[in-house]
C-alpha cells in the first residue's frame, strides 16, 4: 500500500498494484496538481510531484513514460492496457500520433500521447504490457 496525501490534505491509500496511470497537471490547473488514475478509488489528486509519486511507487517492470499533448509526461502501467491504435481525425490535435486505451480502467478510457504507433507499443510492452 502507498499512502497518498490528497488536495484536502486527506491520506489516501492505494495498493500500487492498482495504479494504473499517473499524469501531471493540465494546462488550466491554477496550482501544481499529480492525477492518479487506478481501479479503486478511481481517481485520485495530489500536489505531489508525479516524478516523485511513480519513483516511490517503485513498480517492476517499471511504468512506461510518455508524451501527453500539452507536452508533459504520462506514467502507463502497462498491465492496464488493452490497445494502442492511430488517433481519429479530427478527434485530437495534430500532434497526436497514438491513442492507449486502458481497459480496466473502464471501457472508453484513454490516453492521447506524442509517440508513434509503434514506440508507444514498444513502451507499453516493456512496462508489462503484451499489445
Amino acid at each position: 500500500m502507498i499512502t497518498i496525501t490528497d488536495l484536502d490534505n486527506n491520506p489516501v491509500e492505494i495498493e500500487e498494484g492498482l495504479i494504473a496511470l499517473v499524469a501531471g497537471p493540465y494546462s488550466n490547473d491554477v496550482h501544481p496538481h499529480t492525477y492518479i488514475y487506478a481501479t479503486r478509488p478511481f481517481l485520485t489528486v495530489t500536489t505531489e510531484s508525479p516524478d516523485a509519486l511513480v519513483a516511490r511507487l517503485g513498480k517492476v517492470p517499471p511504468m512506461a513514460t510518455l508524451t501527453r499533448p500539452n507536452n508533459t509526461p504520462v506514467w502507463i502501467d502497462g498491465h492496464f492496457s488493452t490497445s494502442v491504435t492511430n488517433p481519429v481525425k479530427g478527434v485530437y490535435p495534430a500532434s497526436v500520433k497514438a491513442v492507449i486505451y486502458l481497459g480496466n480502467l473502464g471501457p472508453f478510457f484513454q490516453q492521447a500521447v506524442k509517440e508513434t504507433v509503434a514506440t508507444a507499443s514498444a513502451a507499453i510492452n516493456a512496462a508489462g504490457g503484451n499489445i
